[in-house]
Order: structure tokens, then sequence, then C-alpha cells
């Protein structure tokens, strides 16, 4: 239990800084020269993929030290969290979405391409948040 309140803990520190991100976009994006813009952007993205990454691997540890459930890869383990009641299915449906946002991230080239992303990125923030907070009443 000690390696999961461990990923926990940053998986929660990781969430805070993209959501400090995502806000400060929310607030001042329209205001911000266009290299805040692209600044703050970026790092909205690059927030959300280590948020991302944290989340999945500190599911895949929830799921072994909950339920003794072995998984690989982040679509294994958001699936066995559907088994294991820990999301919905429209959770799932949201978090096997950010997979695909995160697969595309990793090839923003151009600037409307990256707004794009990264605006569909913060919608899907209330989904993390939940599964988040599940994870802390869980472990």
């Amino acid at each position: 239990m000690e390696k999961l309140a461990y990923k926990v803990s940053n998986l929660q520190k990781a969430f805070d800084a993209f959501q400090n991100a995502v806000e400060w976009r929310q607030l001042r994006f329209e205001s911000a020269s266009t290299i805040e813009q692209d600044t703050c952007t970026a790092s909205v993205i690059k927030h959300f993929e280590l948020c991302y990454e944290m989340l999945w691997k500190t599911l895949k540890v929830y799921l072994l030290e909950r339920f003794g459930t072995e998984t690989s890869g982040s679509k294994t383990v958001f699936r066995a969290c559907l088994e294991q009641k820990i999301i919905t299915e429209l959770e799932l449906a949201q978090l096997m979405r950010l997979v695909d946002l995160r697969n595309m991230t990793t090839h923003v080239y151009d600037e409307n391409f990256a707004n794009e992303v990264c605006a569909e990125i913060i919608e899907h923030v209330p989904a993390i948040e939940s599964l988040i907070s599940n994870i802390q009443k869980g472990s």
C-alpha cells in the first residue's frame, strides 16, 4: 500500500499542476501575447501528458493492490477499472478519448492543431478529477 500511497500523492501533485495550467489558460489566454499563448498551450499539453501517464500507472498499481488484477497499457487499465466498477461506461469512453489525445500530443507541430487538442483536453478535466477522487477514496 505504501507504493500506492506514494503514486496517488504524486498523481495529485501532477493533477494540481495541470489544473493550474488550465486555469491560467482559461483566465488569461485571450489577453496574452502570442508568445504567452503558445507557452500556455504547451504548458497545458505537457502537464496533461504527465498527469495522464501518472494516472494510468497509478491505476495499474491500484488494480493490482486492491483487486489482484494485473494489467499492461493504459487501455487495458481503463477497461479493468470499468470491470471493477471504479468508473462508468461514460467515463471509460472519456478515458479512451484521452488515450487518443495523448497519442496526438506527440505529433503537435502546428499552433492551430495544438490549440484544438488543448481545448479538448480541458473538456476532460472533470473526468480526470473524478477518477483521482475515486482512487483516493479507495486507497
